[in-house]
């Protein structure tokens, strides 16, 4: 079985313990049988007998998985529907789209963006679901980029089936929109 180099564990008379992966050795080994590195038995044992135990830093306790915040949620919402409005005041129900349309492409590029730069796991699947559904996600890692080292289970997992499950679902409603869309024509989608 293999221990961590450093662990504090006794030793039986004639064994040294492998300083590249930790695995109790018998002292004529030249090279360690777990990791293939090569030993130097003696300096190994001077070493030993020379220096006392090193202390440990006690590790650190992990970090609570990255949570959805509602204020942060209920901020961009409104933002993004005083956005909206106000371009549709100004500009009518085109200018609202394309604003609508270019904040949401824009910030799921900044989200990867940042993402990468913050060295947030999964920096692309945080992107592709902002695009996907904006209001969750985006909210979601404006949260989760404060605590960069923090877990988020939800997102980040790479055996999770939610996540891809939801985005079959969107991908889903949106191969349907289109049908409707090109079988109805533009009566099936009125702007007014």
């Amino acid at each position: 079985m293999n221990h961590p180099a450093g662990t504090d564990r006794p030793q039986m008379e004639g064994t040294i313990t492998c300083p590249h992966c930790g695995q109790v050795l018998a002292e004529a080994c030249r090279v360690c049988v777990s990791c293939k590195q090569v030993i130097d038995a003696e300096a190994i044992r001077l070493s030993q007998i020379a220096a006392p135990a090193a202390i440990l830093p006690a590790p650190e306790p992990p970090l609570p998985p990255a949570r959805f915040s509602w204020p942060i949620f209920f901020l961009t919402l409104g933002a993004a529907w005083l956005a909206g409005l106000l371009a549709y005041v100004f500009g009518g129900l085109a200018s609202e789209q394309l604003l609508l349309f270019g904040l949401f492409v824009g910030s799921s590029l900044w989200v990867i963006w940042d993402a990468q730069a913050r060295r947030i796991p999964k920096p692309w699947r945080w992107g592709a679901a902002s695009l996907l559904l904006w209001i969750v996600f985006f909210p979601w890692y404006a949260s989760r980029r404060r605590t960069p080292k923090a877990p988020c289970p939800f997102v980040e997992a790479d055996r999770s089936r939610l996540p891809l499950l939801l985005v079959a679902v969107l991908l889903l409603q949106f191969l349907l929109a289109a049908l409707i869309a090109t079988k109805q024509g533009p009566a099936a989608f009125p702007l007014h």
